[in-house]
């Protein structure tokens, strides 16, 4: 099969964005390279140039970007994705594995994922930062609402921790799909996945703690949801933004009763842990 490859030159933090609509255009694998350039492959036959072009235009007014895009010769992907993709590591405490990952050490904390493109399987700066966040909440027993799920490694780590229910949702449809997956390969129980955005999914009244790792623009506009879905002290967790972002979601918190606790920051990425104060 013949493919095309997008090289995508885009501010790093909108490419959540731009992955989430080109598969709804066919495109079924992605990769962040070590300089920060979105790589997307499509089949040849599936290729339309137009669509880029059209993402152009509906975002001028957010972000800009670039691309060029060339054919790739007939390989063997999943031997050329399996040498591209190494396991994660974090603390000593968890690992994020694919089946093909040998590893004789145990973890703590091993979660296991279906990997079918960069964001969410653990390589993100973020994504490690709201693992070890996690690990500093209470989850036992606790009511957990995984927004944006992504690959649901969060909703995983959740149910690992003890939560007791989990509910996670997701625009993209791919994310649903592969969510279903990892839950099946980790042999959860207490996660349900849906899709679709806050304002129309089917959740609880409230929550003990919500997760959010979701860029900045996605967060600004939703906080004031979280704020309504947490119960009293209850805890908000939310990254997907850089340290220079922070101040600006902590006065937009704080308007919605929603108290700073603490942050971390990891390559120029950050963390949030807010509290409910009423």
């Amino acid at each position: 099969m013949q493919y095309q490859e997008i090289t995508i030159q885009v501010a790093e933090e909108f490419n959540e964005i731009l992955i989430a609509e080109l598969t709804q255009c066919n495109y079924d694998s992605f990769l962040e390279d070590e300089n920060n350039i979105l790589k997307a492959y499509i089949l040849e036959n599936d290729f339309i140039e137009n669509d880029l072009k059209e993402l152009q235009t509906k975002y001028s007014e957010i972000f800009t970007f670039s691309y060029v895009h060339s054919p790739l010769a007939e390989q063997n992907w999943n031997a050329q994705w399996e040498a591209d993709y190494p396991p994660v590591f974090i603390d000593d405490k968890c690992v994020i594995k694919a089946h093909f990952h040998q590893i004789e050490q145990k973890y703590p904390y091993e979660i296991w994922i279906t990997p079918k493109m960069s964001f969410g399987t653990g390589h993100h700066d973020t994504t490690s930062l709201m693992i070890k966040t996690q690990w500093s909440i209470n989850h036992k027993d606790k009511n957990v609402l995984d927004a944006g799920t992504g690959t649901g490694v969060l909703a995983i780590m959740a149910e690992k921790l003890g939560a007791k229910r989990i509910d996670a949702y997701d625009i993209d449809e791919w994310s649903v799909t592969n969510t279903i997956e990892n839950i099946a390969l980790n042999d959860c129980k207490n996660i349900s996945i849906q899709q679709g955005i806050i304002t129309n999914v089917n959740l609880l009244q409230e929550y003990d703690i919500i997760l959010a790792n979701i860029q900045r623009n996605v967060l600004l506009e939703e906080i004031k949801h979280y704020a309504k879905k947490l119960i009293k002290d209850g805890f908000l967790l939310v990254s997907g933004f850089y340290e220079k972002d922070v101040n600006v979601l902590v006065e937009d918190a704080q308007k919605n009763q929603l108290k700073y606790e603490q942050h971390f920051v990891q390559n120029d990425w950050s963390v949030i842990l807010f509290k409910k104060s009423v």
